[in-house]
């Protein structure tokens, strides 16, 4: 595994004056997930969503972040997840939000990339070119910021390569080599992988992915990130 050393430990032996070694700490190797509301929702009592997880998971274990880095901790990689910052008040919507604080990554230095957006972007701003846009705009960022492997989730709720979002991404998408497709469209038009109508109400709430939908995609994400270990 292609984990990152560490800093370099200072080990005194007992008993032995100014006798020491240097011990190397492997660090885990970072994810860093960008996304929206899927990845991590803060919680919201104005509409009945209770914790801050990726939406509708019922408990944080259950969203597919943390159960990406439970099933590739299972497969033997030492992995972390970390979550992209959006703290940008002038932005506007979640991938400018993104694209604006990019320079947080410098701090972070991810081995891997997560990105899982597009659903917020109506068929305007398809239309018009900036959904392509902003994503080719992210995409060069974190590749400028040295990310070797970037994994696009497909759009939720959409099956084929061919619908509007999947298009508006793959266009952004096609302008590297090197970037991988995570296609979760088996999961789409499946009312199992959604809300559970049992926790939530509020129809917003449920169209996103339930606990089931979280694992689908945990599962579907953590094989493409394990191929490229």
């Amino acid at each position: 595994m292609r984990g990152r050393i560490g800093i370099l430990a200072l080990v005194c032996l007992a008993g032995m004056e100014m006798s020491c070694v240097f011990e190397t700490r492997p660090q885990p190797s970072r994810i860093l997930f960008l996304g929206n509301s899927i990845t991590y929702a803060p919680a919201n009592a104005d509409f009945g969503w209770p914790r801050s997880v990726g939406m509708a998971a019922s408990s944080q274990d259950k969203d597919y972040v943390h159960q990406t880095i439970r099933i590739l901790r299972e497969k033997g990689m030492d992995v972390e997840a970390v979550l992209g910052t959006r703290d940008c008040e002038i932005c506007d919507e979640v991938i400018g939000e993104h694209i604006e604080t990019l320079d947080d990554i410098r701090e972070i230095r991810p081995r891997y990339a997560v990105v899982q957006l597009g659903e917020n972007s109506d068929h305007i701003q398809i239309n018009s070119g900036r959904l392509t846009r902003e994503y080719l705009l992210l995409l060069e960022g974190l590749k400028k910021r040295g990310i070797r492997d970037i994994f696009c989730i497909s759009n939720w709720h959409e099956a084929s390569p061919e619908d509007p979002h999947n298009q508006a991404i793959l266009r952004a998408i096609r302008h590297f080599s090197d970037i991988h497709w995570v296609d979760i469209g088996s999961l789409a038009n499946r009312p199992e992988y959604y809300g559970d109508t049992t926790l939530y109400s509020d129809r917003d709430i449920l169209w996103h992915p339930g606990d089931l939908g979280m694992l689908r995609i945990a599962e579907i994400l953590a094989e493409s990130i394990w191929e490229q270990r």
